[in-house]
């Protein structure tokens, strides 16, 4: 009896010396979580720090409890008072503006001319949307008072610029059949161009939308992916095939002279993305004689762009810019053949059972061969062999647009047949009296782009034909 008391007595002394310094214990732990020690014979309590490995409980005589159950919640105090209102914030930031509504519909537009000193009379002229003359003339004069008495002759002013063309008339009666004239010679592929008031026609879904005078970039291009190989002979050689076809952005211009509602409304749906702006589209290049020299057909076609261009020299009317995009390209009306070019050199391509022309140039035929360079032990010199042999692309130019031929072979490769499409094609280069000067011979050829662009007031037609091999011969 005597030794538990003493025990006792020894453990509320520990507990009094561990009380002394609990203020600086971490009382509850990291987790809110109370440790204490329970004497169980006197019923005292107290806390201890886990964190401290010299406080602990007296398993034989003392009991460990933990606790961290939180409180009920007490009631909820009552709202406090009404605070000062705050003062008056600034104004919020203007919003954005609005969309702009799509243009209305484009009335006829009318020009005054200056009023006569003499007669007192002016004229007013009555325009379409096209700045074409309304009809019954789409002219008036309108005169304010009595002509007053005929007055001294005046000094003859500059000429003044040259007007308009004006639309083409109504087509006479057929006259009586000629007698038949003589045989002419036979055609070689080639298209004249008669640049006299040549136009460039868009339609819209068949709709005439606007006249233009240049075009560029007029057909499609493949992206030729090139995968080296060895031929039977050991030589190493770069093959082509094409991997894609895209469409070339068209750009069209002309020189303003009224707004044109038909485009900019086209416009206008493109930037709103209204249902229907991709449209076909169709251009046709006329010559001089009112006759259709070639057209395309652009299908999911689109304005991507209408500007204003910078000043042409030569051309006295601000210049506006069209840009088409589109997905697919394909010639629907070709040239018939006509005599040679003029020039001192031409070029004829032969491609069997597909293309026979004479163009009036072609470039970039040839190739190159890679240099492998190698140095062996304590040789200083270093040594340079071939390697892979490099097929240039050849470049065939017609003036005007390229022969059916070249559209139906241009044709096979976006259908993806290139298995009929590839085929080896002689190059000839003839001189001013048609005799062959040079010949080159291009392995598994087939062409791999088609562009229209006016250079020097001629549109011209641009073909691209990829080769695996060239060899130059006699003629």
């Amino acid at each position: 009896m005597r030794y538990l008391q003493r025990l006792i007595r020894g453990a509320v002394l520990v507990t009094l010396a561990l009380g002394a310094g609990r203020t600086a214990a971490a009382v509850p732990d990291a987790r809110g979580v109370y440790t204490a020690c329970y004497l169980k014979a006197v019923g005292a309590v107290r806390l201890i720090d886990t964190a401290d490995p010299r406080q602990r409980c007296l398993d034989r005589i003392e009991t460990r409890v933990t606790w961290s159950q939180p409180g009920p919640v007490g009631p909820v105090g009552s709202p406090g008072p009404q605070g000062v209102p705050g003062p008056k914030g600034d104004p919020g930031a203007t919003g954005a503006t609005g969309a702009a509504g799509a243009p209305g519909p484009q009335g006829y537009g009318a020009s005054v001319s200056a009023i006569d000193p003499v007669t007192g009379c002016y004229e007013i002229s009555i325009v379409d949307q096209l700045g074409l003359a309304a009809p019954g003339g789409g002219k008036a004069t309108v005169c304010n008072g009595q002509a007053g008495p005929q007055g001294i002759q005046g000094v003859p002013g500059l000429p003044g610029l040259p007007g308009v063309a004006g639309e083409n008339g109504v087509a006479g009666p057929t006259g009586p059949t000629g007698p038949t004239g003589p045989q002419g010679p036979a055609g070689t592929g080639v298209v004249a161009v008669d640049t006299e008031r040549r136009e460039i026609w868009l339609r819209r879904d068949g709709a005439l939308v606007g006249r233009f005078f240049e075009v560029a970039g007029l057909g499609s291009t493949s992206t030729v992916a090139e995968l080296p190989y060895v031929d039977a002979q050991g030589n190493p050689k770069v093959g082509k095939l094409p991997v894609a076809l895209a469409c070339t952005e068209v750009v069209l211009r002309r020189g303003i002279v009224v707004a044109n509602a038909l485009l900019t409304g086209w416009r206008a749906e493109a930037i709103a993305l209204s249902s229907g702006y991709r449209s076909t589209a169709t251009i046709e290049l006329w010559d001089g004689r009112s006759a259709i020299l070639a057209s395309w057909q652009l299908t999911s076609a689109w304005p991507s762009g209408l500007q204003l261009a910078p000043a042409r020299p030569g051309i006295a009317v601000p210049v506006e810019e069209l840009k088409l995009v589109c997905e697919t390209i394909a010639r629907v009306s070709s040239p018939a053949p006509s005599p040679w070019p003029a020039g001192a050199y031409s070029f004829g391509l032969e491609v069997p059972g597909k293309v026979s022309i004479v163009v009036a140039d072609a470039s970039g035929v040839g190739s190159d061969s890679e240099v492998v360079e190698s140095q062996d032990g304590e040789d200083r010199i270093v040594r340079k062999r071939p390697g892979r042999l490099q097929t240039h692309d050849l470049t065939l130019t017609c003036d005007g647009p390229c022969s059916a031929e070249i559209a139906g072979w241009r044709q096979l490769v976006a259908d993806g047949n290139m298995a009929a499409v590839r085929a080896d094609a002689v190059l000839t280069m003839y001189d001013a009296s048609h005799a062959a000067v040079a010949r080159w011979i291009l392995a598994s050829a087939w062409p791999s782009a088609t562009y229209v662009a006016t250079e020097d007031g001629v549109e011209r037609e641009h073909v691209v034909i990829v080769s695996e091999g060239t060899v130059q011969t006699l003629p």
